[in-house]
Formats: C-alpha cells, sequence, structure tokens
C-alpha cells in the first residue's frame, strides 16, 4: 500500500464529534501504517490499536469504538469469531476487513457475519480509506478484488433467488447499489409506492431486515457489484 500524502474528506456522519477508531492487526508496521492514516483523518478519532483477540477484546469494550479496522487472520483466534462475538456485544459497531488471503471464503464468511467491509491487502490506502469511509457511514465495502474473490464459485441458481419475481429482483439490484426508492422509481419506471412494496416483500421472502442485509443477500448471490 502506498501511503497518501492527501485524502479529501466528506462531512462527518455523526454530527458533533469525531468516530473512534481502532485498528486490530498483528503485524506491527502495517498495523502502525494504518493506524497513523486513520489518525490523519479529521472525521476519526484513533483510540487504540491490538495486535491480538485477547488484545482487541479489551480494546473493543473499554475504547467503545464506532468503527473497527480487523484483520481476520489474527494469531490467537479468527478474525471473524472475533467480529462475531464483537458485533453480538455491539450491534452498533462498524467493521472493516482486511486479510491476506486469496480466497472467497473469508469475504462470504464476513457477509454471514455482518463484517459491512472487505479489503485485500496489498490494495492501496485510497482503496483502504474509500472503504473506510463507506463503512463509517453505514455502507458496504468491498474491493474489487474482494468481489472478485466473492464472484468465484457463486452460482446463479439458488432457491431463495427463485422466490423473488423479475422486478423484486431488479428492486434488489438498485437498492444493492444504494439508490433511493425516489431514485428506484426514476429509474425502473415504477412508482415509489410500488418500490417500497416490493422491497418490503423481498424481506418478508429472504427474511431480511434492511437494505444492509439485502446488499449482503446480493452480493453473496452475484447479483450486484459495488
Amino acid at each position: 500500500m502506498h501511503d497518501p500524502t492527501s485524502q479529501s474528506n466528506e462531512d462527518h456522519p455523526i454530527i458533533g464529534r469525531r468516530l473512534r477508531a481502532v485498528v486490530v492487526e498483528d503485524e506491527v508496521m502495517f498495523r502502525q501504517m494504518v493506524g497513523m492514516a486513520i489518525a490523519r483523518l479529521p472525521r476519526y478519532e484513533l483510540v487504540g490499536e491490538a495486535a491480538n483477540a485477547a488484545e482487541a477484546s479489551n480494546l473493543l469494550i473499554n475504547a467503545d469504538p464506532d468503527v473497527a479496522v480487523l484483520d481476520l487472520g489474527l494469531p490467537d483466534e479468527s478474525g471473524i469469531d472475533l467480529a462475531r462475538r464483537a458485533l453480538g456485544d455491539a450491534p452498533n459497531l462498524r467493521i472493516l476487513a482486511i486479510t491476506a488471503r486469496r480466497d472467497g471464503t473469508a469475504v462470504r464468511a464476513a457477509l454471514d457475519v455482518g463484517i459491512l467491509g472487505f479489503v485485500s491487502k496489498g490494495e492501496s490506502y485510497d482503496i483502504l480509506l474509500t472503504a473506510l469511509n463507506q463503512v463509517a457511514s453505514g455502507l458496504p465495502f468491498y474491493s474489487p478484488s474482494a468481489l472478485t474473490l466473492l464472484r468465484e464459485g457463486l452460482t446463479q441458481s439458488s432457491d431463495q433467488l427463485q422466490l423473488l419475481t423479475p422486478r423484486e429482483r431488479d428492486v434488489v439490484c438498485e437498492s444493492a447499489r444504494g439508490f433511493s426508492v425516489k431514485e428506484i422509481s426514476h429509474r425502473l419506471g415504477i412508482s415509489e409506492n410500488t418500490v417500497k412494496t416490493h422491497r418490503k416483500n423481498v424481506l418478508q421472502k429472504l427474511d431480511l431486515h434492511d437494505v444492509v442485509a439485502l446488499t449482503h443477500f446480493a452480493l453473496r448471490h452475484g447479483l450486484v457489484t459495488l
């Protein structure tokens, strides 16, 4: 990764305070580089770093972060298991996963556990910080290489997919791309009430609870790329 000399910043997503961020990574140099990059951004306050899951568990409790950059390959515990436990304790925590693994298993596991973003090590700091900003705003972000890994092995056929009508699939795709109800209405040529009805029906059919979960579904089944 190349250390950025400058970074444009969007308005802070939580009005009135900076976002509290932590970095969990066992490689000292990489952890310090990511921490320094985050600390330079006005919208964030770096409140701690951890080298393993044991340290991270204490840090997540004591520092009460809004967002965590988490290596999935920790020496003492799977980052996926740590994320699952952390999100169980703090459902509003937003996690950006990083990993050196080059298979789709970790990406799919991250989606399933509720991790919002995924970046492979070796990608640029621009991608990492873009991912951080998007995840901090509550939106999913999967880097190009992560999406490639995710799509490998996926098939278009699924019992769940068969539950959806063609128009419902259209609404799923547009929702997962981040378009609002009004924008989807314009793009698909249907009324806003119809969009809302389709989205409600899809959530019920798939037993999902919000648009973030819907985006995860779309990514898992190869319906959309971000």
